[in-house]
């Protein structure tokens, strides 16, 4: 045998045994990071949810009832390997100490990960549930799903007084103020481009006597829960619409994009299967019907105004401020600021027009 093979073999063995292996296990258990946190209120369900980098794993410890006088049921899990980063400490600290009359959080870090403490009524809360998903900015997601059985009144927190029943929509304009979204060619900012149009839509729906709010009216930053609790504790007979604008490295990509939350896609934490309730199937059924009426009536309108502007279709994804409401919800991205032509067009105040004029034409339709 060749003496450079024989010579390569032994350096190998002898890498092999002199502790390369231990080396590979200890990256593939390396630490994880909660990169983001947020915490969801509504009148139907809540949700806490943990972005992280790469899939986690979550262990049930304990379950126990009467740890409390008012909250009798315990649950304990580990998020193995797991720490709090920075950036998600203010979220983390805020839930510890959110006083919830029919439920408790206490995330801490232990030696082998973070331990997530939950104590609730079960007279007022029906479930917990853990769920994972894979968040449309691709972060793997841990959610807690706190379904309510009665709990909306018993909270101190008031609804907007609406004058009739009839429809609500409200408008998310994304972004805002320090955060501009994505910003493409020419400088032009998603924040700016998604604000006019909103403001624009509210006006025409205003003129056909629909019910219209914003999260937010001006260049100002509005967290992403901050948005979705302000929807949820409005009537239940609203719809959310969240604006957007799309960027890419690939300059020729362009076009109209909807989405929509789909509960299929969320995973039970204990076998990975799909994961759907009564609710989350009612639910999902509504956003792929609210997402497919509005999505062809802009595209309607917007083709009349180019001819040229292509179809991106309707999708399911989880995104952050979708999974979050408990209305129907969709999320359009209305062009792409990084393509030339879509640049120019949502610049274009006709192009802008033609868009809310689709956007009323499918809320209308939809309402019927």
């Amino acid at each position: 045998m060749n003496p450079r093979i024989v010579g390569l073999r032994f350096f190998i063995l002898l890498f092999a045994f002199s502790g390369f292996f231990p080396v590979l296990k200890s990256v593939s258990n390396k630490e994880l990071s909660i990169a983001k946190a947020f915490h969801h209120l509504g009148t139907l369900q809540d949700k806490i949810i943990f972005y992280l980098k790469e899939n986690p794993t979550l262990t049930l410890l304990s379950r126990s009832e009467k740890p409390q006088d008012q909250l009798e049921y315990e649950e304990v899990y580990l998020l193995e390997n797991a720490k709090i980063s920075k950036e998600a400490k203010p979220k983390i600290d805020e839930i510890n100490n959110f006083k919830h009359p029919f439920y408790r959080f206490k995330i801490a870090p232990v030696r082998d990960g973070i331990k997530i403490i939950i104590n609730y009524n079960p007279e007022f809360i029906e479930k917990i549930e853990p769920l994972f998903f894979d968040a449309i900015s691709l972060f793997k997601s841990l959610m807690f799903y706190i379904v309510h059985k009665d709990a909306t009144k018993h909270l101190d927190m008031p609804k907007t007084v609406v004058k009739n029943k009839e429809l609500i929509v409200i408008i998310d304009p994304g972004h805002g103020q320090t955060d501009p979204g994505g910003v493409g060619l020419y400088n032009v900012a998603e924040k700016d481009i998604v604000l006019t149009t909103g403001l624009k839509l509210k006006k025409a729906l205003e003129k056909k006597k629909i019910n219209v709010f914003l999260t937010r009216d001006r260049d100002v930053f509005v967290a992403l829960d901050d948005r979705t609790k302000f929807a949820n504790f409005l009537p239940s007979n609203s719809i959310f619409i969240s604006l957007h604008a799309n960027l890419s490295v690939n300059s020729k990509a362009e076009g109209l994009e909807t989405y929509y939350a789909d509960y299929s896609l969320l995973k039970n934490h204990k076998d990975n299967s799909s994961f759907s309730d009564d609710y989350g199937f009612e639910i999902s059924k509504k956003n792929k019907q609210l997402a497919c009426i509005i999505h062809e009536n802009i595209y309607n309108a917007a083709k009349k105004f180019d001819s040229a502007f292509k179809d991106r279709k309707v999708r399911k994804s989880v995104s952050q401020i979708l999974i979050g409401t408990q209305m129907p919800s969709i999320l359009i991205e209305l062009g792409y600021l990084s393509n030339e032509d879509d640049n120019k067009r949502l610049q274009s105040l006709k192009f802008q027009d033609a868009i809310v004029s689709g956007l009323v034409n499918g809320i209308e339709k939809y309402n019927c």
